[in-house]
Formats: C-alpha cells, structure tokens, sequence
C-alpha cells in the first residue's frame, strides 16, 4: 500500500528457531540447554502439519520386528534412491528418539499389558506405528509446546513472519559471508523487528500451499526454504513432493479444510480396502501388496483409475470392520466424516489424492554460492526415512518444468534437477517407461493442479 517499513526493535537471542512444528520445539527444547531460545511462528503454535499428521511414528519396538526389516521396507518404498547410511541412522536411532518422546511426557496408545499397541500403514511389513488414536501429531505438539512454556530459557513468539535472513553480503560487508539475524514482522503493528543471532534455526515446513489442493496448513508455503536460498544455501530435493493416497472427496464444503481433509494411511493399515465407483478393488492390478503398497504407488494408481473411469474419486471401504472400531481407533477421522455426511462404520468415504508432504533440504556446503551459517529441519524429523519418492513437480510453478530450460518470470529458474520416475505396473500388466518429458499427471477432475500464477 505504499507505506514505509519501520525498523524498531532488536532482540538479541543465542538461538533463533523460524517454526513451531516439531522439529522446531524438539530443537529448541535441546538447544535450551545451552543459552536462551526465541521461537517465532507465523500463526498459532498449534498451526502446523505437526499437528494436523494423523497416523504415527514408524520405531522398530517390538521383539519380533527389527532394525534390518525396518530398513529393508524403506529403500524398497524408495525406490532405490534412498541415502541408506542416512536410512539407517534414522532407523537406528528412532528408539532413542521415542523415549525422548515420552520423557517429554508424550502419552502413546498402548494395550491392556502395557505394551506400545502398534499399528501398521502401507509400505511395512510390520507393526511398527506408535499412535495417539488418529491425532497424533496434535499429541506430541502438545506436550513438546507444554514443556517449551514452561521453559525459563525459552521465549515463544507467536503471529510473527520471518521475512529474511540478515547477512554480511546483505550488509555490504567485506568479510566472510554468515549470517547474522532476521527480519520479522509483527503484523499486529506493521513493524518489521530485527533479532540478532548467530544460530538459527529454519523449522518453517513445506511448500504445500502453492498447490491448490494440499492437506498442509495455511502456513506451508515454503518461506524458509526461500530465506535459505536467498542467504546462500544449497537447496536440494525439491522433487520430492509426496501426495497422499487419501483425502477425503467433498467438493460441496464450502472451507478449504473440508476439501482436504486427509484420511491416515493407518486406515489402510487396519484393514481398509480400497475400491472404485463400481465397488470393485483395484490395486491388485498395480502391486502385490495391494492397499497396502507405498504411498506412492497408490496415489498413481488412483489418478490412472480416475483417469480411466472418469469418476471424479475412488472409494475407501472400511464397513467390514466391526461396528464400533471406527469410532474407537479412529475418533477424530470418524467424526470429521460423520460431520460431513459419511458414516464410515456403513459407508464407503470417497477420497482422491493431495499434496502432503516435501523432503526440501538446505544444505551448508561451500560452492559457488557463499556459504552461511543457516540450520534447517522439516516438521517431521522421520520422514526420510518413509517418504516414498513421486515424481510430481514441486516448484510452484508449472511452466519451469514443463518446458525445462525457459524459466518462468513469474517465480521459477530453470529446474536443474534430473526428474527421476518409479516405474509402475500398468493395469495391464506391462512396465510403464519413463516418458521423455515431464507431464502433469493429474487432470483437474482428480483436483490436482498448479495454484501459482
């Protein structure tokens, strides 16, 4: 609108940690430990993809599982491009990481002799998921929030939005690229604060909401991963953009959660099958493990059966459960159903894909870019070990991979990352091969488009 920006105040703090998901409360929880912490987050704390994931934790907890199985399931789901010294480590050390978990006083489901009750998705050979119901996410964000409160070293900031990091070359300094701050901006006042830090954090999420259909929150619209490119970092994995196989199908509601309500993958781990409009299943045709291959496999086999039958979604059937399990292991999906018309305990629920997660990583390594201290995590500190690979563009910007060497003025450079494709069964059976360009896999009917300019 014209005005001018007022510089006010600056806050000195030891570390600065740009994000309230997990990855940003667990950080600040350890780096407390050595000097005082300010949190800043664009929204409520609560507002995150932390709080929204459904499902559970993948931990290798049971005598009969192991860490070589653990293993093994994902760099199958990754289809060969998996970093297995990096998939193990996270494999290793998930354990340790849920007794973390629970020391912060996170409460996991467990059964009557008070054992972890563990529950299964696609892509395990085993029970391995630690739940809370279907909140789960919204668990250990409250109880991590709830400790980082009580903190005397830390101080959290709520409805601020880091607008840039501040650097020497920014500066005009002659002197070794670092970072020094950020800028920030209280929207209350329209001020634009200065806090001064050696160490931060960048913990913002994903780029979710640069797709029109996406299950991440408002909030997810990729500013760290921004901040830290603009500051010098290498970025890398920006192919990964993982679309999840099931989101619920309402396109009369008339709010944006109601059109991207996610449904769990433990859904499918309890027994849910999966089926077209003629309440046939399908997935048999696409892999042996059926509704319970990866993620990935999934969602492109439904957008092929979307695109075959014409239907604008498939169907999720879970009405050969015992009545009362659906409501029992999973409250809050049942009731969010329920709310919008689908009993799930004698209705088949209608769902389609949507954008869910992305494996963007900022890397601090020296190359023609200058190097700076910039730190970043993603909201879900497991994920490279899961995350299924889909080779769905994850610029915000179409034209920049459709046609890969004519940037598009508008947001992107010209991609610079080879597009690496999972060949998938074909429903008759045959391999199908990478095309030699990239294409849009979705048609609009399946919801799945661009949203950016």
């Amino acid at each position: 609108n014209g005005a001018r920006i007022q510089h006010t105040a600056m806050t000195t703090t030891d570390f600065l940690v740009i994000g309230s998901g997990v990855a940003g409360l667990s950080f600040a929880l350890r780096a407390a430990e050595y000097g005082k912490v300010t949190i800043l987050c664009k929204s409520d704390p609560l507002i995150s993809s932390s709080a929204k994931a459904q499902g559970g934790i993948a931990a290798v907890m049971d005598k009969n599982d192991t860490f070589e199985e653990h293993v093994a399931d994902t760099l199958d789901a990754g289809a060969g491009l998996c970093d297995e010294a990096a998939v193990r480590t996270i494999v290793e050390e998930a354990p340790a990481a849920i007794e973390e978990l629970l020391n912060w006083g996170v409460d996991f489901d467990t059964e009557k002799d008070g054992e972890f009750d563990l529950g299964r998705e696609g892509g395990h050979g085993k029970r391995r998921i630690l739940h809370s119901k279907d909140t789960t996410g919204l668990e250990i964000s409250t109880k991590l929030l709830r400790c980082v409160q009580q903190h005397p070293n830390i101080t959290l900031l709520d409805h601020r939005i880091a607008i840039d990091l501040i650097t020497t070359a920014k500066l005009g300094c002659v002197t070794e690229d670092r970072v020094l701050g950020a800028y920030v901006l209280d929207p209350a006042t329209g001020e634009v604060d200065i806090f001064r830090c050696d160490r931060i954090m960048l913990a913002t999420g994903g780029t979710g909401r640069v797709y029109m259909y996406t299950t991440n929150p408002a909030t997810a619209t990729g500013d760290g991963v921004a901040m830290a490119w603009r500051a010098g970092a290498n970025v890398s994995n920006l192919e990964f953009v993982q679309f999840h196989p099931t989101t619920f199908y309402n396109p009369k509601s008339s709010d944006r959660d109601g059109l991207t309500f996610l449904i769990s993958e433990a859904v499918r781990g309890e027994g849910g099958v999966l089926r077209g409009p003629d309440g046939q299943e399908f997935m048999q045709k696409y892999d042996h493990r059926k509704s319970l291959a990866p993620r990935d496999i999934v969602a492109r086999a439904i957008n092929r059966e979307i695109l075959r039958t014409g239907h604008p979604c498939m169907y999720l059937d879970m009405t050969h459960k015992p009545k009362g399990f659906m409501a029992e292991r999973f409250p809050y999906i049942y009731e969010t159903c329920k709310s919008y018309g689908v009993d799930a305990e004698v209705d088949t629920s209608p769902w389609y894909p949507a954008r869910t997660t992305s494996a963007a990583v900022c890397r601090l390594i020296r190359t023609a870019r200058p190097r700076c201290a910039v730190f970043s995590a993603r909201a879900k500190p497991a994920a490279p070990a899961c995350m299924e690979p889909t080779a769905w563009p994850a610029t915000p910007c179409w034209n920049a991979w459709s046609s890969r060497n004519a940037p598009c003025s508008a947001c992107c450079a010209p991609c610079p990352w080879p597009i690496r494709w999972r060949n998938t069964p074909s429903p008759s059976g045959s391999t199908a091969s990478a095309p030699s360009r990239m294409t849009w896999p979705f048609s609009t009917t399946a919801g799945m488009k661009c949203a950016a300019p």
